[in-house]
């Protein structure tokens, strides 16, 4: 005769009590509430063993509750069997797991290690109550060393798998060092004030500049592997205000530009052989021009125009070698002409008008910068004033 179906429910149900009064549960069989484990059963506070298992029914993790908190020694483990982490909690519950392992790291205390799946060391944390605390260390699969952190000091210590250090950042003493693979000094970077400079991995430099305050000051240099300067940057408290860059199809040729706080283009141009060339512009902060023209061999030329920041132009100056030379011509705000002269060898010269807003105009002629001849002078209210001038200086005045 077969026991009766309660029978057996009444002893499964004894089962499970006899695993839970005997210490020894998985973790699926428990839940965290108010920060400490408890029975899904029966909701009362867990101590004892603790275990879990892979989908592969290999065991994943293993350690003691009391009290409903992880403590002593808990071990994890790899999939293949091999020992994944460990290490001690005090009164862990089971908050904060890691990003990359999943383990919770409240409660951590002392050395924590972890293994890779081959059973070689791969890191070694230290903790104080869940906080990591002193020289945190890692390893290559071959047993190399891959990193030092001393959390108490901030140094950080990289290698590369043959060995050669790849950085050493020391913020006791202001500075970040890096190397190549080869063992060639790739860095080195006083983090808050001085020199930092930077070599190609045959030795070649390829940056050098000043920090102040932790921010880039003064003249940077950018060097090619030949050791010609490639780019040539200004800055001031950490903004760029100006970069002259070499071209790329003629050694002869560099671009050259201004830049706004925001790193906006305030001015651009061309250097050919160290001096100006070509079009030079300058701009606004919206974007638009606010002056355009020419230089030949480092001077101005041609009509050099002027613009109001609604792209009206106010203002045509002519020159020929660097100096005013021809029409000139400035605008009001909303484009009526204000001034139309000439220039010969930087000083005005010939037929001046001077035309004002009210309706008013007085003209004359200039020779050498300085007024010469009758000037007319027509008010608003219709009269006109004629006024005689030598070397600047009226010497009569005839109403009309």
């Amino acid at each position: 005769m077969r026991p009766p179906l309660r029978l057996w429910l009444f002893l499964f149900i004894l089962l499970l009590q006899g695993a839970e009064l005997l210490g020894q549960v998985r973790f699926r069989e428990l839940n965290r509430r108010t920060g400490v484990y408890v029975l899904r059963s029966s909701g009362q506070v867990y101590s004892g063993n603790v275990a879990d298992y892979h989908r592969n029914g290999k065991l994943k993790a293993e350690g003691e509750m009391i009290e409903g908190l992880m403590e002593g020694e808990w071990k994890y483990f790899h999939e293949n069997g091999q020992i994944y982490g460990k290490g001690n909690f005090i009164s862990g519950n089971g908050e904060d797991p890691a990003a990359v392992s999943g383990i919770p790291t409240n409660g951590r205390n002392g050395y924590w290690r972890f293994y890779d799946e081959n059973g070689a060391l791969s890191s070694d944390y230290h903790y104080e109550r869940g906080r990591q605390t002193g020289i945190q260390k890692e390893w290559y699969s071959d047993g190399a060393q891959k990193s030092e952190f001393d959390l108490d000091t901030g140094r950080e210590i990289l290698w590369y798998e043959n060995g050669q250090m790849k950085r050493d950042d020391d913020p006791r003493n202001d500075v970040l060092r890096e190397w190549y693979r080869s063992g060639q000094q790739k860095l080195i970077s006083h983090e808050m004030d001085g020199l930092i400079q930077e070599w190609y991995d045959r030795g070649e430099v390829k940056k050098k500049g000043q920090v102040r305050d932790g921010l880039q000051e003064g003249e940077w240099y950018f060097f090619d592997t030949d050791g010609e300067i490639e780019k040539k940057t200004l800055y001031e408290q950490g903004l760029r205000t100006a970069e002259l860059v070499r071209d790329r199809e003629n050694s002869a040729v560099s671009h050259w530009k201004r830049f706004f706080p925001n790193g906006r283009t305030k001015e651009s141009g061309l250097y050919l052989e160290g001096k100006r060339q070509g079009e030079w512009t300058e701009y606004y902060l919206n974007g638009r021009k606010r002056r355009t023209g020419m230089y030949l061999q480092d001077r101005r030329e041609g009509v050099w125009v002027y613009l109001n920041e609604k792209s009206v132009p106010v203002q045509e100056i002519s020159y020929r070698g660097g100096m005013k030379e021809g029409p000139y011509m400035t605008r009001y705000e909303n484009g009526d002409l204000k001034i139309e002269g000439a220039y010969e060898a930087d000083l005005k010269s010939g037929r001046w008008n001077y035309y004002f807003q009210n309706g008013e105009k007085k003209s004359g002629l200039f020779h050498r910068d300085k007024k010469t001849g009758p000037w007319e002078f027509h008010y608003a209210d219709g009269e006109k004033l004629i006024v005689v001038f030598l070397d600047d200086k009226p010497v009569t005045t005839n109403p009309n």
